[in-house]
């Protein structure tokens, strides 16, 4: 019987496969691609806790969990739609403090990892088979709540990066750009919006833990990763802001100058207007 967790399943693999596409096309696309993979294999993880699918055996879903790679989203989010507004920055290596919050959680998860405390990954282990069972009121702890906060601060920020860039340039000119921004954001404003909601709700009128209530939660995270195919069929893998358009001699050099205009980004549109001058 079809149960509405499948769903979750399926968009799971669904996000597999277009990230894989996405890996071999530009650097823009390589980085949304690792940005849905990140969220069909922390949906895949939740599946199999949630579903009381885990067992001890399942060593990468619990080291996976420990890691919190939900600190990653907010960056890679960041890199993606500075790739396509801004592909002429320059990325320095104090911009690696951005994954500062992940490396400290990813070095406490190995370090307990690889200690000597076997009781301790007995109970680790032990509490996530009965992390189906985990009351509502539990999963708002701070290593739910402060990714949560972190990646919020990252939309926001990127968020106002995609509202410059829009009014910078022409909409129609960027609109393959705008619209695989948009996405990005859309997906990152509804899982977790949605997911706040279904917990909150669910806390409220005191509807019990279940596979079917995270399925719910999930279930706009799974259409908007359907919906990435459409994007492709509509305007191919994401691409940088800027083309490169070739300036023919003599006449027709302000003319294409003025092509260019639509596509360029503030600092270039700068210059070429002192070119025309």
């Amino acid at each position: 019987m079809f149960a509405i967790s499948n769903l979750v399943a399926i968009g799971c693999i669904q996000g597999g496969a277009v990230s894989s596409y996405l890996f071999f096309k530009s650097k823009a696309a390589r980085w949304l691609g690792s940005f849905l993979m990140l969220i069909s294999v922390n949906m895949c993880v939740a599946f199999y806790l949630n579903g009381g699918l885990f067992t001890p055996e399942m060593t990468w879903v619990a080291l996976w969990n420990s890691a919190n790679t939900y600190w990653l989203l907010g960056p890679i989010l960041l890199v993606f739609v500075l790739t396509i507004t801004q592909p002429y920055k320059k990325f320095r290596v104090r911009d690696l403090l951005h994954l500062l919050p992940f490396g400290i959680n990813l070095l406490l998860a190995l370090t307990f990892w690889f200690s000597k405390h076997s009781l301790s990954h007995i109970d680790y282990l032990n509490s996530l088979v009965q992390w189906r069972d985990m009351p509502l009121i539990e999963r708002f702890s701070l290593s739910f709540l402060l990714p949560a906060i972190h990646f919020t601060l990252y939309l926001l920020v990127t968020s106002w990066l995609a509202l410059k860039y829009w009014k910078e340039n022409e909409v129609k000119q960027v609109a393959a750009q705008l619209s695989w921004i948009c996405l990005a954001l859309t997906i990152s404003y509804l899982m977790m919006s949605t997911m706040l909601g279904v917990l909150v709700v669910a806390l409220i009128l005191d509807i019990p833990s279940s596979p079917s209530l995270f399925a719910i939660a999930n279930l706009t995270t799974v259409l908007c990763l359907f919906s990435v195919s459409l994007l492709l069929a509509r305007f191919g893998a994401p691409e940088a802001g800027n083309r490169q358009v070739s300036i023919p001699a003599g006449k027709s050099a302000n003319k294409a100058c003025t092509q260019i205009k639509g596509i360029a980004t503030a600092q270039e549109q700068a210059q070429l207007d002192r070119l025309e001058l």
